[in-house]
């Protein structure tokens, strides 16, 4: 077994590094903890690096099984052979790592985390798409990330969301929602993963309308009043328990 001490001082430079740097050294990082998919939740570490620090220990490990739960659940959403958009954020990253290793499927992301997490599949064929990389959502954004989309049709999304409410998802980036707008139009399926937390606010640019969504998997604590006007837009919405 590999063994490798990570601290958040060391982890911050990477998260920092242009899209070349970010992925060589989360390869590094992932060869050293055995693509950090284990029990610690180390999968989530290249978006919550430079968070870290603002969160107690206890916290933090309710939020990665919070996050862990989330994504086996919409794991189950993928079937073999479909052409699959998985976007940026720490809970994408989770679900890549959730995806069976044995199920052929393509998956197009914008996230090299993302990828990273998939490098050991040898079934999914990875597709990493161009574009500017965004540091604060360790993704690519602007006219050539979209641009790269013309190529593609998907069968399912998993889209990241900084928030969703009943009048749709939304983001805090103006570019960022522009790309996840592109994404969309491009999809015959999306699923939405969100904690309790993002349910009800909002970001300040709206992505889409809320019946852009076919399916919202959120953590048991989501605010019940919100979710019964979001279901009037016709979402699916299934509640995950977290258990300790």
């Amino acid at each position: 077994m590999l063994v490798c001490k990570v601290t958040v001082a060391s982890l911050r430079p990477i998260w920092r590094l242009n899209g070349m740097y970010l992925l060589i050294w989360s390869v590094v990082i992932c060869a050293n903890l055995q693509k950090l998919a284990n029990a610690a939740g180390y999968m989530v570490v290249h978006f919550v690096c430079s968070r870290l620090r603002r969160i107690s220990m206890p916290a933090w490990g309710k939020i990665l099984r919070l996050k862990n739960a989330l994504a086996s659940h919409t794991a189950g959403l993928f079937k073999a052979k479909q052409v699959a958009f998985i976007d940026t954020g720490s809970t994408n990253i989770a679900l890549a790592t959730s995806l069976s290793r044995d199920m052929p499927l393509t998956v197009v992301t914008s996230s090299p985390a993302v990828a990273v997490a998939l490098s050991d599949a040898s079934q999914i064929e990875t597709i990493m798409i161009g574009g500017r990389l965004d540091d604060a959502t360790g993704g690519v954004i602007g006219s050539v990330a979209v641009q790269s989309l013309q190529h593609y049709r998907f069968d399912l999304c998993s889209l990241g969301v900084w928030a969703i409410s009943a009048e749709g998802p939304s983001v805090w980036d103006p570019e960022e929602a522009a790309f996840k707008r592109e994404v969309l139009s491009r999809s015959e399926s999306v699923v939405v993963m969100a904690e309790g937390s993002k349910i009800g606010s909002g970001g300040r640019f709206p992505v889409a309308p809320l019946d852009t969504v076919h399916t919202l998997i959120v953590s048991e604590d989501a605010p019940s009043d919100e979710l019964s006007r979001m279901t009037a837009s016709g979402v699916s919405i299934l509640k995950v328990p977290v258990h300790d």
